[in-house]
């Protein structure tokens, strides 16, 4: 189903977006932002080992540019919904490849650090602008295409960051993303065109989210970013080729993007029992690392596990969030800091008991296993709690 349902979505976003450039180059930047990032999922913790860092530092790789971007997307989106989101966006793209060259000049993990830090103030202009943006000007199919497009590229960028890392190294992948991302960034200016929501609403509920929405983005950014932030260190550790990995993190994004798709296809007739889908996503997800340690075969069965299951997830919940008018662009900055703040403690954590509890090369999946039973549970406690943002009013 969830295949025939990728088919069915990538051919009508063929036929009614692609004619339609501005658009279709929303499109496109959704695909480019996980492009980029995939690749600097392979490249960076592979560069960071090179240059001595221990499991801690791994993890701290892997968060800390969500130490940032677990609050600031709140202000981020607050402005999107004040001027619109292509100054945002068009920032991003300009100050971004700026941090791409010092991943690519930088010969210091402290350095790498420092980079980290300062790239998780960038992103937050960038993702809830965009979700936003799918959001007003198409609705549920705008965030359908939208889970398309940045699922491709989730999707392609392991593949090509594992690629690159294979033929030109770590360093000189970061200076490949520099190139692509200025040229992205030339092109916005004039292709681009953003979106701001103008619609007065009432008090009439549409202010409000279920809470358990941004408590599975939570876990969405807590077990993707903390497995992506350590299955290219534990495959080096074990001697597989960076190119297996690239393929395994490609299978891992094939099958989420297909999960979003067809999960967005089929939320009509689940939405009675979306409580109960929702969290048991989240638990599989948690769960299908721990193939990992079963043999060889599940080196490629388990990251696809990972990314069926977090695909629905995330699909739950970002409809869940953007579907009522009214602040979007606030309430994907919401959505956004709380997976930021899942990605930021996620890796940090699993590096925190990897390096001082369990001195094992599969600790940090076991302890993300661990974690996800709490945090799945805790979606079912907070199913029937709401979270009241305030109303956007803007002149019609």
């Amino acid at each position: 189903m969830f295949l025939w349902a990728f088919a069915r979505i990538a051919y009508k976003v063929y036929k009614s977006e692609l004619v339609k450039p501005k658009r279709a180059f929303a499109l496109y930047l959704a695909f480019l932002g996980d492009f980029v990032l995939g690749i600097e999922f392979v490249a960076l913790p592979i560069k960071g080992y090179l240059l001595g860092a221990n499991p801690l530092e791994i993890g701290l790789l892997g968060g800390l540019s969500s130490a940032l971007y677990s609050f600031m997307p709140l202000m981020a989106g607050r402005i999107g919904d004040r001027i619109g989101s292509k100054v945002p966006i068009t920032l991003f793209l300009i100050t971004y490849p700026g941090i791409t060259a010092v991943y690519f000049v930088s010969r210091s993990l402290n350095l790498l650090m420092i980079a980290r830090v300062v790239e998780g103030m960038e992103w937050p202009f960038y993702w809830p602008s965009l979700e936003s943006t799918a959001a007003i000007s198409g609705g549920r199919k705008g965030l359908r295409n939208y889970n398309l497009s940045w699922g491709i590229g989730a999707l392609a960028g392991p593949f090509a960051g594992g690629a690159l890392v294979y033929a030109i190294g770590p360093s000189e992948t970061f200076a490949a993303i520099t190139l692509i991302v200025i040229v992205s960034a030339i092109l916005s200016i004039f292709l681009f065109k953003g979106e701001k929501e103008v619609k007065v609403l009432e008090k009439d509920g549409k202010g409000t989210v279920n809470a358990m929405y941004f408590l599975a983005a939570f876990g969405y950014g807590f077990a993707g970013t903390g497995f992506l932030s350590y299955f290219p260190v534990t495959a080096y550790r074990l001697g597989i080729s960076s190119l297996y990995v690239g393929s395994y993190e490609a299978l891992m994004g094939f099958f989420r993007v297909a999960a979003m798709v067809g999960t967005g296809e089929a939320l009509d007739r689940i939405g009675n029992k979306i409580v109960r889908n929702l969290s048991l996503s989240l638990l599989a997800a948690f769960i299908a690392p721990l193939g990992l340690m079963l043999g060889s075969w599940f080196w490629g069965v388990s990251p696809s596990l990972l990314g069926l299951f977090l695909g629905m997830a995330y699909a739950m919940s970002i409809h869940g969030v953007l579907e009522g008018e009214g602040s979007r662009g606030t309430k994907a900055g919401i959505f956004e800091s709380t997976i930021g703040a899942g990605s930021f403690l996620g890796p940090v954590f699993l590096g925190f008991s990897a390096s001082y509890f369990i001195h094992y090369v599969y600790s940090p999946y076991i302890m993300l296993t661990i974690s996800g039973v709490l945090i799945a549970a805790a979606t079912v406690a907070a199913s029937r709690a709401k979270l009241s943002l305030r109303n956007t009013r803007s002149e019609q």
